[in-house]
């Protein structure tokens, strides 16, 4: 009786907690940034100008999109577009603060002249002003709420009382076990959401969002000679509910932490109680995997997809069952359209699982997993012949920024993958203080050693295709 009156305690406790976070994101507000951008090309810095008042800024180009930011308080927004211009430009996006608008063409706005001069020398440009309502400043809430929740804000200091009460108690009724895993997810959640909403989208975002709009037909997502269409997909499904940049965001914070649970799950039955609490909290503060958290691109998406093929790998060493071939299968094909990189990883699985079934004699299942890795290549075709043959591959000029294969290139990717040498260290001493964690710290190594060693001699025979932010999953 009296342990039940502790725990009613301990779940009003709960709920002050959470009615104090209402309460404080009641009493928020909060600034805004204006992102403009266009899907076309230009020669030269003066092709496009944006006129803010009276300022003029140029565009910076990315690929197939110029944008730019404006972070103070303005009345009048307008595109200048030089009259010989040439160029098409297929759309004309504005983010407001979490609103987007989308425009086609220019028939929405009212077209002037104006001649702008430098000393002698004189342009003529098209003007297009923004209409009123796409530039007045959304005041929402997010933005402060957010930030000033991870900056210890003196609004949240109530909340911050009642979580330590809380975690308190918890512990004193000796939930400890429950407590910590708690605390180290809100860690996490907290370090993925900070400033989540402080910056407009940058150019690699703005790309993910423009190929992805819902005006634009499916063939679109098969456009991107870098990536293949799967998690844009993703984000062109979102776009018929919503054009928030922070939901787009929040969905690849989703991904993150959904990938940390199910890790820390998987490992607690694997490993133990201990070793998922040291994980939970080193994957927690992991700069790389906070740093593109929120990114609106693929890679928390990737990780999480990794986590679960990871887990249905050993699902299937203990129970090659229909159900988790089935769903491992799945998981392939989803994995080999979001990145080029996890095509190498279905490599290094399928080399791993068909050493284990030859070793065990599973002729069943080495069949299935002949079957399941040809089905995920098949699928990956249509992609390779509309996009990846002739603009990845046959293109010279493609992804000329990625450096070419040298040994400290290697180097400075395996220490981004282990976190420096004293953590690589670290691991290997794992290996020989859990031998009953054998199979798992083989998968571990085993993974990284071949997409590692595959993406070298790509590199090396093919085109440079190495990147740190591409291995992130690993």
């Amino acid at each position: 009786m009296k342990n039940s009156k502790k725990l009613i305690i301990f779940y009003l406790l709960i709920i002050l907690t959470l009615f104090s976070l209402l309460f404080t994101w009641k009493n928020c507000k909060s600034d805004n940034l204006v992102n403009v951008i266009l899907e076309t090309k230009i020669e030269k810095n003066n092709d496009i100008l944006l006129k803010v008042d009276n300022n003029f800024f140029t565009f910076k180009q990315f690929n197939n999109v110029i944008n730019q930011t404006i972070s103070k308080d303005f009345s009048s927004l307008e595109l200048l577009i030089k009259e010989n211009y040439k160029k098409e430009i297929k759309s004309i996006v504005v983010f407001n603060d979490t609103k987007m608008y989308y425009f086609n063409d220019f028939s929405d706005f009212i077209q002037e002249k104006e001649k702008l001069c430098d000393g002698n020398i004189c342009q003529n440009y098209y003007k297009y002003k923004f209409q009123d309502e796409i530039i007045i400043p959304q005041k929402t809430k997010t933005h402060t709420f957010l930030n000033s929740l991870v900056e210890f804000n003196k609004l949240f200091y109530p909340f911050y009382i009642l979580l330590f009460l809380t975690i308190f108690y918890g512990y004193k009724l000796k939930l400890n076990k429950l407590i910590l895993p708690i605390l180290i997810l809100f860690l996490g959640i907290i370090l993925r959401l900070n400033t989540i909403t402080s910056y407009g989208p940058w150019l690699d975002e703005c790309y993910s969002i423009l190929i992805s709009q819902k005006h634009q037909s499916f063939l679109n997502l098969f456009n991107d000679p870098g990536n293949p269409p799967f998690y844009y997909l993703i984000l062109k499904i979102t776009q018929y509910f919503t054009e928030s940049i922070v939901i787009f965001r929040f969905i690849s914070v989703i991904f993150s932490i959904s990938a940390g649970i199910i890790l820390y799950l998987f490992l607690n039955k694997k490993c133990g109680l201990k070793m998922a609490n040291i994980f939970a909290f080193l994957y927690a503060i992991n700069i790389p995997i906070i740093y593109y958290s929120q990114e609106i691109r693929c890679y928390s998406f990737l990780i999480l997809l990794t986590v679960l093929i990871l887990v249905y790998v050993f699902k299937l060493i203990e129970n090659s069952s229909i159900k988790n071939w089935i769903i491992y299968g799945i998981l392939t094909i989803i994995s080999v359209n979001t990145h080029y990189y996890q095509i190498l990883f279905a490599f290094s699985n399928f080399i791993f699982l068909a050493y284990y079934f030859i070793k065990n004699k599973k002729k069943n299942d080495l069949i299935w997993l002949f079957g399941i890795n040809l089905t995920a290549m098949l699928s990956f075709l249509p992609y390779y012949i509309l996009t990846a043959h002739n603009k990845a591959l046959l293109d010279i000029n493609f992804n000329l920024q990625l450096q070419p294969i040298t040994p400290n290139l290697i180097k400075k990717h395996l220490y981004f993958i282990f976190g420096g040498f004293f953590s690589f260290a670290w691991s290997i001493l794992f290996l020989f203080k859990n031998p009953e964690n054998k199979k798992l710290f083989s998968y571990s190594i085993w993974s990284i050693f071949c997409i590692i060693s595959t993406g070298i001699m790509l590199s090396i025979t093919i085109r440079p295709i190495m990147a740190e932010k591409y291995v992130l999953f690993l």
